[in-house]
C-alpha cells in the first residue's frame, strides 16, 4: 500500500488558512482555546492593556518566535529554514487578525446558540488545519515544526512528542493565566514606597431650572352686614367692598408672603 503523497502548496494553504479561522471562531466563542493558542491568546490579553496595537495576530507570531528560539536551544542546532517559519508565523497572524475583522471584531457572539456552532466548526476546521500542516513538504507553523524537530533529534515518535508538548503549552497556559489573574487582582506588583497617585479635583458647577410647587391652604372668610362697607381679610389677601350711590365696589390684593417649603433632592 502506497503512503499518501504531500499536497504541498494546497496543504500549506489549506493548513495555514483553516487555522487562523478556527482560532478566530473559537475565540468569538469564548468557550476557551486550544492549549497550543491559549498561550499567546493570554499574552494578547495582557498586553493590550498597555499597547493598543498589540492584537491576537500579533501575540502569536511573537509566541511563536520564542517557542522558534526555545527549540533551537532544545534541539541544539538553527537551520535558515526556520526563519521561512518564522514568516509563516507571521502570515498566520495577519490571518488571524483578518478572520476577527471580517467576523465582525474579537468580541464575544451574544447568542448562546451561535457561540455553539461557531466552537464546533472551529475546533473542526483547526484539527483538518493540523493534518494539512503535516502532510505538506514547505515550512511547517511553529507549533508543528517544534514536534516534528524534537521527535528526529532525539529519535522520538512524533505522537509521544505531540503529547509532551500539549502538557507542556498546558501547563504554561495554566501559568500565564493564573499571572493574568492575579495582575487584574493587583497583587503580582506590590506597591512601592516611590510609587505615587496623583488626584485631580474638578468642580463643576452647572444650573438646572426645575418647577416647584407650593400648595396653599384652604381659607373661607365669610362676612354679614349693614353697613355700606365690608372688609375680609386673611394672612394671604385682603378683599374690600363697599356700596356708593348704588354701586359695589369689590377690591382684592394679595399680600406678599414667603413660606418655607421642603425639598427633597436625588
Amino acid at each position: 500500500m502506497k503512503k499518501p503523497q504531500k499536497m504541498n502548496e494546497i496543504a500549506w494553504i489549506c493548513g495555514t488558512m483553516f487555522c487562523a479561522l478556527g482560532v478566530a471562531l473559537c475565540t468569538k466563542a469564548n468557550f476557551g482555546l486550544s492549549m497550543i493558542a491559549a498561550p499567546a491568546y493570554i499574552i494578547h490579553i495582557f498586553m493590550e492593556n498597555f499597547f493598543e496595537w498589540y492584537s491576537q495576530g500579533t501575540s502569536e507570531y511573537i509566541w511563536q518566535g520564542i517557542l522558534l528560539i526555545v527549540m533551537c536551544i532544545i534541539v541544539r542546532r538553527f537551520k535558515p529554514k526556520y526563519l521561512l517559519t518564522f514568516g509563516c508565523a507571521m502570515i498566520f497572524g495577519f490571518a488571524v487578525d483578518g478572520f476577527l475583522w471580517l467576523l465582525g471584531g474579537s468580541g464575544t457572539y451574544e447568542s448562546m446558540a451561535v457561540r455553539i456552532i461557531a466552537f464546533i466548526i472551529g475546533e473542526t476546521i483547526t484539527a483538518v488545519a493540523i493534518a494539512c500542516n503535516f502532510r505538506t513538504s514547505l515550512p511547517l507553523p511553529v507549533y508543528e515544526l517544534v514536534v516534528t524537530e524534537i521527535a528526529k533529534r532525539y529519535n522520538i515518535e512524533v505522537g509521544k512528542v505531540k503529547q509532551i508538548n500539549d502538557i507542556v503549552m498546558f501547563a504554561v497556559s495554566i501559568i500565564l493565566a493564573f499571572a493574568l489573574i492575579l495582575s487584574a487582582c493587583g497583587v503580582a506588583r506590590p506597591v512601592l514606597e516611590s510609587d505615587n497617585t496623583k488626584v485631580e479635583v474638578k468642580v463643576v458647577e452647572k444650573i438646572v431650572k426645575d418647577t416647584a410647587w407650593v400648595e396653599l391652604p384652604v381659607i373661607v372668610e365669610k362676612v354679614a352686614t349693614l353697613d355700606t362697607a365690608s372688609v375680609l381679610e386673611n394672612k394671604y389677601a385682603k378683599s374690600e367692598a363697599s356700596v356708593a350711590n348704588g354701586v359695589l365696589t369689590h377690591s382684592l390684593q394679595t399680600k406678599p408672603v414667603r413660606e418655607p417649603v421642603e425639598v427633597q433632592i436625588q
